[in-house]
Parts: C-alpha cells; structure tokens; sequence
C-alpha cells in the first residue's frame, strides 16, 4: 500500500493534514498579522508609559513655582488657597492637586508624580475609545503607542507646577470629546452630562479648556461627515452651548486680568538675577502700538505652529538638536521634506484629505491663539516657541487627527494585500519612531545645555541629597542656620533661602545662627551638622 493511500481519510481524499501547504501561503516577518502588530503596540505603550513615569521621578523634582505653591498653602486657609490665582491662571483644581499632594504625602515626588500618571493613563484609555470610533483595526492600538512613546510626554510632565494644569486638561478635553462622540452615535442624556462635567473639571485646570466645544464639533463633523449636518441642530447644539459658556468665561477672565497682565509681567521679569537677562527680557517688550503687537502676535502664531509640527516627527528636540526660529537647518529641511510628501500623498490618494489638513490646521491655530496673543507670545514669544512643554497638550489632537486620514486610507486599500504591506510599515515606523524619542530624550537631557530636561538634572539632585540627609535626622524640631538656595531654585525669587525651604520638609525646623549645634545646608543640598566651635564655611 502506498503512503498516500495510508493516510486516506474514509471518504477516499487525502488527510488535510498531512498536506504541506503551499509555500506562497506560508507566514513571513515581512507579512505580519493584524495579532501580531496589536502585540508589538500594546508592548511599546506600557513600556513607554512605565517608562517616562521613571525617567521624570529620576531626573526632576519640586522647584520654584511648586514650592511657592506649598508655602502658600501652608500659609492660608483651604479655600483661600483653592481660590487664588496662580500667576495669571484662575485654576482651583490645580490648587487642588497641590493641597492632596502636600497633605497625603509632603514633599514626596514619586506620590505627585503618581497623580500626574494617573491623569496619563487616563488619557490613554479615553484616547484608546476614540480611535475605536474609526474602526481602523490594528491602527487603534498603534496610534496609542505613537502618543504614548512622544518624548512631549516627557517635557509635558518633568515640570509639575506646569503638568498641574496640562495632564488634567488633556484627560477631561479627550472624556468631553469621547462622551460628545458616544452621543453623537447612540443619544442619551448620560453623554450630556459626563461631557459637561468633563468640560468644567478642565475649565478648573486650565484656561484652553474654552476650546473643548471646537475639538468636539471637528471631530464629530470629520468622524460623521454625511449626515452631521442634517438636521444640523440637532447634533451641534451641545457643542455650541459650551461655545457660549466659554465666551462668557474669555469676556470674564479679560475683565479681571487683562490690565494686570502687563504689570506682572515686568514684575516678573524685574525678579530675574541676572541682570543681563532682565535687560534683554525688557528689550523684547513692545513699544505698545497696536501694528507691532500685532505683528508680534502673528508672528508667534506660525512660530507656534511650525515648532508644533517639528516636534511631533521625533526628527527634533528641545536643545541643541531643535530647528532654528529663521533660517533653514538640515533638519528643517528633512521635516518640511516629510510635510510636504505626505500632504501631497493625502490630496492625491486620500478622500477628502483636504479636509482633514484644514481641520488639523485650525484647531491646532485655534489653541495656540491664546498663548500668542498675551505678553508671553508678544513679549517672549521667540524664546517660550523653543520650549517643547507647550506641544505637549496638542498631541492627544493630533492623533485623533491621524486616526482620522488612517481611517480614510483604510478605505481606499480593500485588497488583503496591501493592508498586509501598510501594517508592516506601520510597524517598522512605530519602531523607527520610539527610537528617535529615546534617542532625542537622552541626548536632550544628557548632552543638551539648551534644553529643560538638563536644567531639572541640577534641580533633581539637589533635593535628592536635601530630602535624603533631612530624612537621616533624628531630632522633632532640629535647628538649622540659614543659607542661600541654588539660582535653578529661585529663577524668580520665589525661594529665596533654606528659611523657606526647610520648613516644607521638616515643619517642626528652627533657625538660629547662635545655637550651639545646629545644621546647615550646603550648596549641593547636603547637611552638614555645625558647632558653637566650628563656624560654618565662609563665616567670619
């Protein structure tokens, strides 16, 4: 008998299984599953979320605003302090996260961190659930590992005072677009009211949240364009209510702090001490006509918008590898090379693809006309451009945005194969692109002198030795001689000196420069144990 006819099933066929399949049909690398790339994207988002929440635990810490932020917590009543604005924002959630970080856990750092990554994860899942709108299969969690594996997260978060208001913001802009979306899809008064309490908790954290009703109705209009607009007040009028809510909110605010804006700032600028910095702060300032502010403001606009679209690539940094203000650079030129590729390609081959360039192109114009118009784009607005910080709460929207044209280009590929090829290229631009973000965040806060990451190095250390060594003392109320703080602890003249700084660490702390044993601490935030016969360093 032959051994094909041994493994002759009953019905005279061969056995299917003991067929060797055909080489064309046999899995590659090269034509990965849509499993396959759903594990390489979840791996690559907990990975970088774990990541960038250890990387600002170990290279940053409180300074400046956050510890004026304690100190007058410390000195006022609960709704006093909730009620205070900071600087020019009116935010109590803000003063509300300072209250619950200092009274559950004072002065720790991995717990304030703890909160901001909650808000984080948050913004994952919300942002998860709106890609899902789009149905774009194994491109929902590969868009999560792109906003996930951005070093802007890093630079969103390493400065808490400014993480106070940005990663709330971004968790409630993206549960009112969510909860906007669900509505638009299944109806509900339930939708209503999350997206409203979504819409005021961001109000209570950052002024931009007057904004929220626009994302709304770009991404409602993008994400149901044929019937969105019938019968049109029945889906827009939501969106159009918090529209009036906040004009009443910008008329508000800029009745009670537009003419002390100006002041503060040349308070601001006056507490700076270099005095070669405050001269050439004060020389960026206006001569007040209403033709140079305006083209300062415009100017800041499409600085803003430029530094935006550099950032996201991965292809520039904050510090010696960012893009210069004027001119050209190799990495301008590579980055307006892929712009310029790319919106040719969406135009040619993508549906409508216009349209979501003009929507991306006015919301990310609409959030940035803010910061342009005030003293800080008028005044600063060439030296705030290069700080990566402010990128960072544009980028949940810009994702969205790419889910959108993903969704579109999905459309236009109904071949196996060719979604077979764009998810290999997905995936080797997901690898490409963490790469980039982990190479630029350790050249930016390693090498780079320019950059914000390696001005918190100096910050990080210094209350590292200061909370170590303070930890280390045995005494309830140990008495201290008092000495000056590093300048990147009192850029404005916040913290002046350890009088001030102690005490957050060691409520119970006296200062007397005659005791007969007392500390001080030292330059690199050290305490050192001082003497009656051992004057301290520099001491007559």
């Amino acid at each position: 008998m032959s051994p094909v006819a041994g493994r002759m099933q009953g019905d005279g066929y061969p056995s299917i299984a003991h067929m060797n399949p055909p080489a064309a049909l046999a899995p590659a690398w090269w034509q990965p599953s849509s499993r396959q790339v759903r594990w390489l994207a979840w791996l690559t988002t907990c990975c970088f979320i774990a990541f960038y929440a250890r990387y600002v635990v170990a290279h940053s810490d409180f300074d400046n605003e956050d510890l004026n932020n304690f100190l007058l917590m410390r000195t006022s009543g609960f709704w006093q302090f909730l009620l205070t604005s900071t600087n020019v924002h009116f935010v109590p959630g803000h003063r509300l996260l300072t209250w619950l970080s200092y009274s559950i856990a004072p002065m720790n750092f991995v717990f304030a961190v703890g909160l901001l990554m909650l808000f984080q994860l948050g913004s994952a899942t919300y942002l998860y659930r709106i890609l899902g709108f789009m149905r774009i299969g194994s491109g929902q969690p590969l868009w999560l590992a792109i906003y996930c594996c951005s070093n802007l997260v890093a630079f969103g978060l390493i400065w808490w005072a400014h993480a106070q208001h940005r990663a709330p913001y971004v968790f409630l802009d993206l549960c009112a677009i969510h909860y906007y979306l669900v509505w638009l899809r299944q109806g509900g008064r339930c939708q209503l009211v999350w997206l409203g309490l979504a819409y005021l908790g961001a109000l209570c954290f950052y002024e931009k949240a007057v904004f929220i009703p626009l994302h709304m109705l770009a991404f409602g209009l993008l994400l149901h364009e044929g019937d969105f607009f019938r019968p049109l007040l029945r889906k827009v009028w939501p969106p159009l209510i918090l529209l009036a809510l906040s004009a009443v909110y910008v008329v508000v605010y800029l009745a009670t702090h537009q003419p002390h804006l100006p002041e503060d700032s040349r308070k601001l600028i006056g507490t700076l001490p270099e005095a070669a910095v405050r001269a050439h702060l004060a020389s960026l300032a206006p001569a007040g006509n209403q033709a140079e502010l305006a083209q300062r403001a415009f100017s800041s606009e499409c600085g803003f918008l430029k530094m935006l679209a550099s950032s996201v690539t991965g292809l520039s940094v904050e510090g010696d590898w960012d893009v210069p203000r004027h001119g050209l650079s190799v990495r301008l030129v590579l980055i307006s090379a892929l712009y310029l590729s790319l919106a040719g390609w969406t135009a040619w081959r993508v549906r409508d693809g216009w349209k979501l360039m003009l929507g991306m192109l006015v919301v990310a114009g609409a959030d940035f006309l803010p910061l342009a118009l005030s003293d800080r784009g008028t005044i600063w607005g060439g030296v705030i451009l290069h700080q990566y910080r402010y990128y960072y709460e544009e980028l949940h929207l810009l994702v969205i945005f790419g889910g959108l044209w993903t969704m579109r280009v999905l459309a236009n590929c109904p071949l196996p194969q060719e979604k077979s090829r764009l998810r290999l290229l997905a995936s080797l631009a997901l690898l490409c692109y963490a790469s980039l973000n982990v190479m630029n965040l350790w050249h930016a806060g390693q090498r780079s002198s320019g950059s914000m990451l390696s001005y918190y190095r100096a910050t990080h250390l210094y209350m590292a030795h200061l909370r170590h060594d303070l930890s280390r003392l045995q005494e309830p109320a140990p008495v201290f001689e008092n000495s000056a703080v590093p300048g990147h602890l009192s850029v404005f003249g916040l913290i002046r000196d350890t009088r001030v700084l102690v005490p957050l660490f060691v409520p119970g702390s006296r200062f007397d420069v005659d005791a007969p044993v007392r500390y001080r601490v030292s330059g690199d935030g050290h305490v050192e144990r001082l003497e009656r016969n051992k004057p301290s360093p520099g001491s007559g």
